[in-house]
């Protein structure tokens, strides 16, 4: 996870030193390799969250090959607290074996990117191909055993600070391909509903300098709730809320 952020952090900002990117589409994938009826994770970061009310109108999304398409149906919209939103797709129907896949969005205006997050490897879409494999889809619950919180991070960038709290959240079994997290401000009542990527059992919540999921505001007192999401887009039970605080500002301002 730590490395998937960085990357993330780093193309969504355009550089620590340079001006904020104001567009993208991201792509979030656990693997290059899809279950024959995959869901796919995308992120849309400022101006480009304008596009989301016409997806599937003015912009068609859907998997191509060899000249055949399937339609990819919107399962969800999740609403960060900064810049950010997350779009959760779905095949129409299954994918077969031996055969490549591209994401495809339509009539996309001018100056307007998709990339890919693949694991630690970024990519461009264009470039870019899934093939699949012979695994069923895991519809049985995934469950938590334990959630615990490791470390938390606050670097002041160009454009804002960017700051972390990480989470070692172990469970038993088959692999999540995604962690769901609901996230409680606990002095205004406000949840903030998001999935994250997950790598060797560890989850990041927070925000880069440009933007994110979840952003800290002067209050110090926050209560997460996480639970697994397999590969059929199916999320586990909730494991029990865990208050946490934000990073330190001490000394830093911001």
């Amino acid at each position: 996870m730590k490395y998937w952020i960085i990357i993330l952090s780093i193309f969504l900002s355009n550089h620590i030193n340079a001006k904020c990117r104001y567009n993208g589409i991201y792509i979030l994938s656990p693997s290059a390799v899809l279950t024959q009826k995959p869901f796919f994770l995308l992120e849309f970061s400022h101006s480009s969250q304008s596009l989301i009310k016409d997806l599937n109108k003015k912009f068609s999304v859907y998997l191509k090959s060899n000249g055949n398409k399937i339609s990819l149906v919107i399962m969800e919209i999740l609403k960060g607290d900064m810049e950010t939103t997350q779009v959760v797709f779905r095949c129409d129907e299954s994918l077969q074996q031996n055969n490549f896949y591209k994401l495809i969005i339509d009539n996309l205006p001018k100056g307007e990117t998709i990339d890919v997050i693949c694991g630690k490897a970024y990519s461009d879409n264009k470039k870019f191909s899934w093939s699949v494999s012979n695994q069923i889809n895991i519809d049985k619950p995934l469950q938590i055993l334990n959630v615990a919180e490791t470390k938390k991070t606050r670097e002041l960038l160009g454009c804002g600070p960017s700051e972390w709290v990480y989470f070692n959240i172990d469970f038993k079994n088959d692999e999540p391909v995604f962690v769901r997290a609901n996230v409680k401000h606990i002095s205004t009542g406000k949840i903030t509903t998001f999935l994250l990527s997950i790598e060797n059992k560890v989850v990041s919540v927070g925000r880069g300098m440009c933007g994110g999921l979840l952003s800290f505001d002067d209050s110090n007192d926050y209560e997460i709730t996480f639970s697994l999401v397999s590969t059929s887009g199916k999320a586990g039970d909730w494991y029990k809320p865990i208050l946490f605080s934000r990073p330190n500002r001490t000394g830093i301002p911001g």
